[in-house]
């Protein structure tokens, strides 16, 4: 997301933010119609001290990305090991 310094990101780096948009895009065009595909998860258990509000706005990118390109693959998140947002 950015530089982590211990007690919270100084910066958010929004071209790291947007190449990982750009990659679900990319398995989209050339995965999302396979018969195989079923479901994407564009971030594998991202870590607690995430910025919520980034990696939220980072799903809701990536999802109108998937839904774009095929509606009927599933779209998975993880929550970050937090419930509370």
């Amino acid at each position: 997301m950015g530089h982590w310094n211990g007690w919270g990101y100084d910066y958010i780096n929004d071209e790291n933010i947007a190449w990982g948009v750009d990659n679900v895009k990319q398995i989209m065009e050339r995965w999302g119609n396979h018969p195989a595909m079923y479901a994407l998860e564009p971030v594998n258990e991202p870590w607690w001290a995430s910025d919520m509000d980034t990696l939220k706005d980072y799903y809701r990118r990536s999802r109108a990305v998937v839904r774009a390109s095929n509606p009927d693959v599933l779209f998975v998140f993880h929550d970050a090991f937090t419930t509370s947002d």
